[in-house]
């Protein structure tokens, strides 16, 4: 079997919804195939076509499943150290503003072969338990309002 690779930044977000829906219409229209005509097709045909009909499905990659997100990230790694990369001296920064997310201090990167790369950040909230991009810490009973917040991420780079 052949493999195709397609590369999207996510934080071009219409290139990406566009190829999500180009997608969804290919595995929908390879659903419709009789079950004679999906036997006369090649095993690689037929195994590329299981692959891409899964990988569509709407519990993986829905708009209500990514409404759950608090937004999308970058993440940016120091260059790395005797072939190691270390998460000391990461800058996370908000990929529709730019603006560096100075209260994060814990990133969690999940990256679902089947689906979008997320993150978890532990992060300082808001009384009203949202994320805290910047400033200064809320308080709660005389402790740090914090909270584990799920974001999609847009693009990871090595710095310079």
């Amino acid at each position: 079997m052949a493999d195709v690779a397609v590369e999207v930044k996510i934080a071009d977000s219409e290139q990406f919804q566009a190829l999500m829906r180009s997608l969804r219409s290919a595995a929908e229209s390879f659903a419709t195939l009789s079950d004679e005509e999906r036997a006369a097709l090649p095993g690689a045909a037929r195994d590329g076509i299981d692959t891409l009909i899964a990988a569509a499905r709407p519990e993986s990659g829905s708009d209500e499943e990514h409404r759950a997100f608090h937004g999308r990230v970058i993440i940016e790694w120091p260059p790395p150290r005797n072939g190691i990369l270390a998460s000391w001296g990461c800058a996370i920064y908000d990929a529709e503003t730019g603006k560096l997310v100075t209260t994060a201090s814990k990133v969690m990167v999940t990256a679902d072969v089947q689906d979008l790369i997320t993150c978890n950040l532990v992060m300082f909230a808001d009384e009203d338990g949202n994320p805290v991009f910047d400033g200064k810490p809320r308080f709660r009973d005389d402790r740090i309002i914090t909270g584990t917040f799920p974001f999609i991420v847009a693009e990871m780079r090595v710095r310079s």
